[in-house]
């Protein structure tokens, strides 16, 4: 049996932040969000209208989906989510942010747990983002490597360099794990830690749920997420687009070097030639097709059902 123990994330990050002399303090975001957005997407009922805007859908889905293996496909979470915010320049701004993923997290059918809960979104404030990264990365490297050792369930060594040496005003990291269609881990491993599994699981895994050229008979989860804010670069964001674009960032594998232009979407916010208030409707289109997408499809038919689902959302929504 595999048990997953609380890891303490948020005690090992007071360290780090403490040892590198950070503080977010100096670098509150302002009070409220501009009611400025991009252009909408109009939709009509005209069918060559309906195949431009899933042409539309299919092109972001390419630019800013990030699955980390073409074997597994798209990873989300499962069922239930604990938000943790660290060192956030203010207690109320820090509650706000983890209440608003959660609130976004229900909007797509996740549960967020009680307060007291082990995180598995950690938002860190930082007025260095890369320093703390790196720090974060050296003392404790195993908690970034692919869950368990199973190859494609992190973005790999590469991503993990940009992770730590990108000036990006937010940053992200993300482990997923694989599973069979019950939820049940797909892969063998000895106890390990450093991932929170206690207890050997030995031998071959049965994995509930067929292998076919049609089908898929494992899929990912995400089991962890890794925000970081850097507090000198944000400009004038509010608290409200902060935790949008937070909620986005975690509850999605995004690519940090795709491009959301063109689109009216929460991932332009640091974009100077855009301004966006908040998560937009095509942003919620995107989450709920995604944690409605079937991910028992083969991993290269699901970029293709996925955009179909976000233009169906996006009709039926300017429907109501």
């Amino acid at each position: 049996m595999i048990r997953f123990s609380k890891l303490s994330t948020l005690a090992f990050l007071a360290a780090v932040l403490a040892t590198s002399g950070v503080s977010a303090q100096e670098a509150v975001p302002a009070a409220s969000a501009s009611e400025d957005s991009t252009e909408e997407i109009v939709v009509t009922g005209d069918q060559s209208e309906d195949s431009r805007l899933r042409e539309y859908a299919a092109d972001f889905v390419v630019e800013i989906g990030d699955p980390t293996s073409s074997v597994h496909g798209y990873a989300r979470w499962r069922k239930s989510i604990c938000v943790g915010v660290v060192n956030a320049p203010t207690t109320d701004g820090a509650q706000f942010i983890a209440e608003r993923v959660g609130d976004i997290g229900v909007d797509v059918g996740l549960t967020p747990q009680e307060p007291g809960c082990a995180p598995n979104i950690v938002i860190v404030f930082a007025p260095d983002a890369a320093a703390v990264a790196r720090q974060w990365v050296d003392s404790n490297p195993r908690l970034f490597r692919p869950f368990a050792g199973e190859g494609g369930t992190t973005q790999g060594i590469a991503a993990l360099e940009t992770f730590t040496t990108s000036d990006a005003p937010v940053r992200w990291w993300q482990i997923s794990m694989v599973v069979d269609w019950s939820g049940q881990p797909a892969f063998s491993t000895q106890t390990q830690p450093e991932f929170g599994i206690k207890g050997p699981l030995t031998g071959q895994v049965s994995v509930a749920g067929p292998n076919s050229n049609i089908v898929n008979g494992v899929e990912g989860e995400l089991t962890q997420a890794y925000v970081i804010v850097d507090t000198r670069k944000l400009g004038r964001v509010t608290w409200d687009q902060l935790a949008d674009y937070a909620a986005m960032v975690a509850l999605a594998q995004v690519d940090p070097g795709g491009s959301a232009a063109g689109y009216d979407s929460i991932l332009n916010l640091f974009e100077s030639s855009t301004s966006v208030g908040g998560i937009t409707d095509w942003d919620r289109a995107y989450l709920r097709a995604l944690y409605q997408l079937d991910l028992r499809l083969m991993p290269r038919n699901q970029s293709g059902a996925l955009a179909g689902l976000i233009a169906r959302g996006l009709r039926e929504s300017d429907l109501e």
